[in-house]
Protein backbone atom coordinates (compact mmCIF):
# COMPACT_ATOMS: atom_id res chain seq x y z
CA UNK A 1 0.00 0.00 0.00
CA UNK A 2 2.72 2.46 0.98
CA UNK A 3 4.65 1.58 -2.14
CA UNK A 4 1.56 2.32 -4.27
CA UNK A 5 1.02 5.69 -2.58
CA UNK A 6 4.66 6.59 -3.06
CA UNK A 7 4.46 5.64 -6.74
CA UNK A 8 1.32 7.78 -7.22
CA UNK A 9 2.96 10.74 -5.46
CA UNK A 10 6.03 10.47 -7.67
CA UNK A 11 3.85 10.25 -10.78
CA UNK A 12 1.84 13.35 -9.77
CA UNK A 13 5.00 15.31 -8.95
CA UNK A 14 6.59 14.29 -12.25
CA UNK A 15 3.47 15.32 -14.16
CA UNK A 16 3.42 18.74 -12.53
CA UNK A 17 7.10 19.26 -13.24
CA UNK A 18 6.58 18.34 -16.89
CA UNK A 19 3.61 20.70 -17.12
CA UNK A 20 5.60 23.57 -15.61
CA UNK A 21 8.52 22.89 -17.94
CA UNK A 22 6.20 22.84 -20.96
CA UNK A 23 4.68 26.16 -19.89
CA UNK A 24 8.07 27.81 -19.43
CA UNK A 25 9.40 26.48 -22.71
CA UNK A 26 6.90 28.51 -24.79
CA UNK A 27 7.05 31.89 -23.03
CA UNK A 28 7.51 34.81 -25.44
CA UNK A 29 10.09 37.46 -24.57
CA UNK A 30 10.04 40.86 -26.26
CA UNK A 31 13.00 43.13 -26.85
CA UNK A 32 13.26 46.64 -28.35
CA UNK A 33 16.33 48.46 -29.62
CA UNK A 34 17.35 51.17 -32.05
CA UNK A 35 19.73 51.42 -34.98
CA UNK A 36 21.00 54.97 -35.38
CA UNK A 37 22.49 56.60 -38.49
CA UNK A 38 26.18 57.11 -39.05
CA UNK A 39 28.05 59.03 -41.72
CA UNK A 40 26.19 59.32 -45.00
CA UNK A 41 23.49 56.92 -43.81
CA UNK A 42 20.70 59.03 -42.33
CA UNK A 43 18.25 56.18 -41.73
CA UNK A 44 17.03 55.31 -38.19
CA UNK A 45 15.29 52.12 -37.15
CA UNK A 46 13.39 51.07 -34.05
CA UNK A 47 13.04 47.30 -33.92
CA UNK A 48 10.90 44.91 -31.89
CA UNK A 49 11.67 41.21 -31.63
CA UNK A 50 10.31 38.16 -29.87
CA UNK A 51 13.40 36.52 -28.41
CA UNK A 52 11.43 33.90 -26.51
CA UNK A 53 10.57 30.30 -27.36
CA UNK A 54 6.89 30.68 -28.16
CA UNK A 55 4.55 32.95 -30.11
CA UNK A 56 2.81 35.99 -28.62
CA UNK A 57 -0.76 36.93 -29.51
CA UNK A 58 -1.03 40.71 -29.38
CA UNK A 59 -3.89 42.01 -27.22
CA UNK A 60 -3.03 45.69 -27.20
CA UNK A 61 -0.21 48.07 -28.12
CA UNK A 62 0.03 51.58 -26.68
CA UNK A 63 2.52 54.36 -27.37
CA UNK A 64 3.10 57.37 -25.14
CA UNK A 65 5.13 60.53 -25.49
CA UNK A 66 5.85 62.71 -22.46
CA UNK A 67 3.41 60.51 -20.53
CA UNK A 68 0.55 61.33 -22.94
CA UNK A 69 -1.07 58.46 -24.80
CA UNK A 70 -1.06 58.67 -28.60
CA UNK A 71 -4.40 57.63 -30.10
CA UNK A 72 -5.16 56.10 -33.49
CA UNK A 73 -4.32 52.96 -35.41
CA UNK A 74 -0.93 51.43 -34.81
CA UNK A 75 0.77 53.05 -37.81
CA UNK A 76 -0.73 56.42 -36.83
CA UNK A 77 0.61 56.10 -33.30
CA UNK A 78 4.10 55.29 -34.56
CA UNK A 79 4.17 58.14 -37.05
CA UNK A 80 2.84 60.63 -34.51
CA UNK A 81 5.39 59.50 -31.93
CA UNK A 82 8.30 59.88 -34.36
CA UNK A 83 7.13 63.34 -35.39
CA UNK A 84 6.78 64.44 -31.77
CA UNK A 85 10.22 63.10 -30.92
CA UNK A 86 12.15 64.52 -33.87
CA UNK A 87 10.02 67.37 -35.18
CA UNK A 88 11.51 69.03 -38.25
CA UNK A 89 14.49 66.69 -38.21
CA UNK A 90 12.36 63.95 -39.80
CA UNK A 91 12.79 63.95 -43.59
CA UNK A 92 10.71 60.85 -44.35
CA UNK A 93 8.96 58.02 -42.47
CA UNK A 94 9.50 54.95 -44.62
CA UNK A 95 7.90 52.33 -42.41
CA UNK A 96 5.57 52.26 -39.41
CA UNK A 97 4.31 49.02 -37.87
CA UNK A 98 0.72 47.95 -38.45
CA UNK A 99 0.53 45.00 -36.05
CA UNK A 100 -2.71 45.27 -34.08
CA UNK A 101 -4.87 43.18 -31.73
CA UNK A 102 -4.94 39.50 -32.67
CA UNK A 103 -1.63 39.55 -34.55
CA UNK A 104 0.52 36.46 -33.94
CA UNK A 105 4.11 37.46 -33.23
CA UNK A 106 6.15 34.32 -33.79
CA UNK A 107 9.19 33.21 -31.84
CA UNK A 108 12.50 34.61 -33.10
CA UNK A 109 10.64 37.12 -35.28
CA UNK A 110 11.76 40.71 -35.73
CA UNK A 111 9.86 43.68 -37.15
CA UNK A 112 10.58 47.34 -37.71
CA UNK A 113 8.44 49.41 -35.41
CA UNK A 114 9.62 52.43 -37.37
CA UNK A 115 12.09 53.26 -40.11
CA UNK A 116 12.71 56.90 -40.92
CA UNK A 117 15.26 59.30 -42.40
CA UNK A 118 16.57 62.29 -40.44
CA UNK A 119 18.48 65.44 -41.32
CA UNK A 120 22.27 65.67 -41.53
CA UNK A 121 22.21 68.09 -38.62
CA UNK A 122 20.69 65.45 -36.36
CA UNK A 123 23.13 62.79 -37.57
CA UNK A 124 25.98 65.03 -36.44
CA UNK A 125 24.58 64.95 -32.88
CA UNK A 126 25.37 61.25 -32.76
CA UNK A 127 23.60 58.38 -31.03
CA UNK A 128 23.31 60.26 -27.76
CA UNK A 129 21.48 63.18 -29.36
CA UNK A 130 19.08 60.88 -31.17
CA UNK A 131 18.54 58.71 -28.12
CA UNK A 132 17.65 61.68 -25.93
CA UNK A 133 14.84 62.57 -28.33
CA UNK A 134 13.45 59.06 -27.93
CA UNK A 135 13.72 59.03 -24.14
CA UNK A 136 10.23 60.49 -23.50
CA UNK A 137 8.65 57.67 -25.54
CA UNK A 138 7.04 54.71 -23.74
CA UNK A 139 5.85 51.50 -25.39
CA UNK A 140 3.43 49.04 -23.81
CA UNK A 141 2.57 45.66 -25.33
CA UNK A 142 -0.12 43.43 -23.82
CA UNK A 143 -0.05 39.89 -25.16
CA UNK A 144 -0.99 36.28 -24.47
CA UNK A 145 1.04 33.11 -24.80
CA UNK A 146 -0.36 29.93 -26.37
CA UNK A 147 -1.69 28.82 -22.97
CA UNK A 148 -3.78 32.00 -22.74
CA UNK A 149 -1.70 33.54 -19.96
CA UNK A 150 -1.65 37.35 -20.08
CA UNK A 151 1.62 39.29 -20.10
CA UNK A 152 2.85 42.88 -20.18
CA UNK A 153 5.98 44.26 -21.81
CA UNK A 154 6.78 47.92 -21.11
CA UNK A 155 9.72 50.03 -22.26
CA UNK A 156 10.26 53.37 -20.56
CA UNK A 157 13.43 55.47 -20.77
CA UNK A 158 15.20 52.60 -22.58
CA UNK A 159 14.49 50.09 -19.79
CA UNK A 160 12.24 47.13 -20.56
CA UNK A 161 10.28 45.12 -18.03
CA UNK A 162 8.11 42.02 -18.52
CA UNK A 163 5.64 40.51 -16.09
CA UNK A 164 2.68 38.19 -16.05
CA UNK A 165 -0.78 39.46 -15.24
CA UNK A 166 -2.04 38.29 -11.82
CA UNK A 167 1.51 37.36 -10.79
CA UNK A 168 2.88 38.53 -7.41
CA UNK A 169 4.62 41.43 -9.19
CA UNK A 170 1.49 42.53 -11.05
CA UNK A 171 -0.07 44.67 -8.30
CA UNK A 172 2.91 46.86 -7.50
CA UNK A 173 3.88 47.22 -11.16
CA UNK A 174 0.34 48.28 -11.99
CA UNK A 175 0.63 50.90 -9.27
CA UNK A 176 4.08 52.01 -10.49
CA UNK A 177 3.21 52.09 -14.20
CA UNK A 178 -0.49 52.97 -13.86
CA UNK A 179 -0.21 55.78 -16.40
CA UNK A 180 0.87 53.38 -19.15
CA UNK A 181 -1.59 50.55 -18.48
CA UNK A 182 -5.31 50.32 -19.21
CA UNK A 183 -7.51 50.94 -16.19
CA UNK A 184 -9.37 47.94 -14.70
CA UNK A 185 -12.73 47.60 -16.43
CA UNK A 186 -14.92 49.17 -13.67
CA UNK A 187 -12.77 52.33 -13.68
CA UNK A 188 -12.51 52.27 -17.47
CA UNK A 189 -16.31 52.15 -17.79
CA UNK A 190 -16.67 55.13 -15.48
CA UNK A 191 -14.05 57.29 -17.17
CA UNK A 192 -14.77 56.42 -20.81
CA UNK A 193 -17.56 59.01 -21.31
CA UNK A 194 -15.35 61.80 -19.98
CA UNK A 195 -12.49 60.79 -22.29
CA UNK A 196 -14.88 60.99 -25.25
CA UNK A 197 -16.04 64.45 -24.17
CA UNK A 198 -12.44 65.63 -23.85
CA UNK A 199 -11.55 64.27 -27.28
CA UNK A 200 -14.61 65.96 -28.83
CA UNK A 201 -13.70 69.31 -27.30
CA UNK A 202 -10.11 69.00 -28.51
CA UNK A 203 -11.30 68.43 -32.08
CA UNK A 204 -13.51 71.54 -32.09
Amino acid sequence: MWVSLAAISVAVWTGRQSQQHAGLSVIPAFSVWGEYPTGANRRCKILVANKGFGPAIIDRVELFFNKDRIDGYMYEKVQAGIKQAFGGHVVDIERSATEEKGHAFGADREIELARFVVTEELVKQGAQGIGERLRPMTLTIQYSDIYGRKWYFLVREFEGVTWRRNSPAHLWRRLWYWRYLPAPWPISCLTAPWRLVGRYRAEQ
